[in-house]
């Protein structure tokens, strides 16, 4: 007679003559795997640890993402879609993503989180590379509309759309816009009523382990304060260099890391402008730990993209450069809330500027925790959960399935 185990479903001591301890398929000699009638997954101690409980089922969703990183694009728009997908496979979910050839390039950590890409241009051909039918096509995209998602629902049971422009049209199940501020109000007219919004950086999509980072971050800045520059996967308006420049003019000593991608045109020209600094400044290209790097620096000067939401996560005050029109809005807000301040456009920065803003936020120790503060009031680095599970309902209909998510502050009355 096999011995009582605790039932994953019932929490109680299931005494089934279908459950049953033993060694399985698959457990290394020696080893001991425990199941339950109940639940077919194996069953341990528990401990404290913060496990992802995706909805069982017999065939997991399939999900399709369209997005592109090029040169003049950045890479953006590829690593939030890669932080949702990522999550995604934990869950148990199958997904692909289709991009544009260069892509690839701009983008090494797609092809080293281990996802299925292939290369596509025109819609026709995505539609061609879509062999099969899927349940969720997600399109962060800001050369398609609803044309082509329209076409998509050929193959696709639903849609999502990220976006953070509201400036054209969209046939999308469920749209997410993390821009700070961003209301419903801007999407009238260009979704339709039944559209499951998504908004603000409550559903900014920033990887895991910028709010672990969280934790570590400074409290002050150092005596050699850390200064980190990170202006994009490809820098094509070398805004780098005119950093640089302005840091340069700093009178304390400063240690500068600045973060850059290898399809960068102008790498020569930023390591020998490193290499001139009166300061250490320590040039890394396709960095692996940004999370770390945010934690361990005193103030980041950056663009106003993606990458504004993780500096945020981690609550290192910032200093923001507009680095394309669409970053204007974005740029804008985060000066409003005291969480960075906006130095402009990446066209008409000032060197100069550059060099005054770093000393009067590394001398004002108050201002720089009010904006460290301000910061990560912003974003809390849950985004992606919290979007899983507003995705949960309508990929998964029409299944009796649960999922789960732990309580947040934001879920008591109001």
């Amino acid at each position: 007679m096999p011995s009582a185990l605790a039932c994953a479903r019932s929490r109680t001591r299931c005494r089934s003559p279908r459950h049953r301890s033993g060694a399985a398929r698959g457990t290394p000699m020696g080893a001991r795997r425990s199941t339950c009638c109940c639940d077919d997954r194996p069953l341990g101690r528990q401990d404290d640890r913060v496990v992802p409980r995706g909805p069982r089922m017999k065939q997991p969703p399939t999900v399709s993402f369209r997005a592109d990183a090029g040169v003049t694009l950045g890479g953006g728009h590829v690593m939030r879609c890669l932080a949702l997908a990522t999550e995604m496979r934990r869950w148990g979910w199958v997904v692909h993503f289709a991009t544009g050839p260069e892509t690839a390039a701009v983008v090494p950590a797609l092809g080293r989180a281990g996802i299925a890409v292939r290369v596509v241009g025109t819609a026709g051909e995505l539609e061609s590379a879509q062999a099969t039918e899927v349940d969720l096509a997600v399109f962060d995209h800001y050369a398609l509309d609803e044309t082509a998602e329209r076409r998509a629902r050929r193959w696709a049971r639903r849609i999502m759309v990220i976006d953070d422009l509201a400036n054209r049209r969209h046939d999308a199940d469920v749209l997410l816009d993390g821009t700070l501020d961003r209301r419903a109000e801007d999407y009238r007219g260009l979704v339709t009523d039944d559209c499951r919004l998504l908004l603000g950086p409550d559903y900014a999509l920033v990887r895991p382990r910028f709010a672990a980072a969280r934790r570590h971050r400074r409290v002050a800045p150092g005596a050699s304060p850390c200064i980190l520059v990170s202006l994009g996967a490809t820098d094509p308006e070398r805004v780098a260099e005119a950093v640089l420049a302005g840091l340069a003019r700093h009178a304390g000593r400063l240690a500068v890391t600045v973060v850059t991608g290898a399809a960068t045109e102008h790498l020569a020209a930023i390591r020998a402008a490193a290499a001139a600094s009166p300061h250490a400044v320590d040039v890394r290209v396709d960095v692996t730990d940004m999370a770390a790097l945010m934690a361990a620096a005193d103030l980041a000067i950056g663009g106003a993209g993606t990458s504004a939401w993780e500096r945020c996560c981690v609550g290192l005050p910032s200093l923001v450069i507009e680095l394309a029109d669409n970053q204007r809005g974005t740029a804008a807000a985060l000066h409003r809330h005291g969480a960075a301040r906006n130095l402009g456009p990446a066209s008409g920065l000032d060197s100069g500027k550059v060099g005054t803003a770093v000393h009067e936020l590394l001398a004002d120790t108050g201002g720089w925790r009010r904006m460290a503060n301000a910061a990560s009031r912003v974003c809390d680095g849950r985004g992606v959960a919290r979007t899983l599970a507003a995705l949960a309902a309508p990929v998964l209909a029409g299944a009796a399935r649960v999922t789960l998510r732990a309580a947040e502050g934001s879920d008591a009355p109001r």
